[in-house]
């Protein structure tokens, strides 16, 4: 873990299960890697780390645009990727790692 970032993001196996129900293991996989994202950082996935991430699978332009239209990400105008879900989630874990954090060294 990286300094300054939480470690832990509830995970509700249902939603995401029954969310990602209809789609292909391609696009779950993409969408998996920019929500893993999103928790982890607590922000959106920028355009420029789309290519590093998803870069061995051809065509993931396709999947991202795919997820987007389904309105499962949403696409920022500097091209940043977000779900809302993913971020509030990541923003309330890290609030709270940041309250724990601060209390443990008072």
């Amino acid at each position: 873990m990286a300094q300054g970032r939480h470690s832990y993001v509830p995970f509700y196996t249902s939603d995401w299960l029954a969310g990602t129900a209809r789609m292909t293991r391609l696009h779950k996989s993409v969408y998996f890697d920019v929500c893993a994202y999103i928790w982890d950082t607590a922000r959106p996935c920028p355009a420029s780390e789309l290519p590093l991430m998803l870069g061995d699978l051809p065509g993931w332009e396709r999947y991202v645009d795919d997820l987007v239209s389904a309105g499962k990400l949403v696409r920022s105008p500097d091209g940043s990727l977000v779900n809302t879900r993913a971020m509030s989630e990541a923003v309330k874990a890290k609030g709270l790692w940041e309250k724990k954090s601060a209390g443990g060294r008072k």
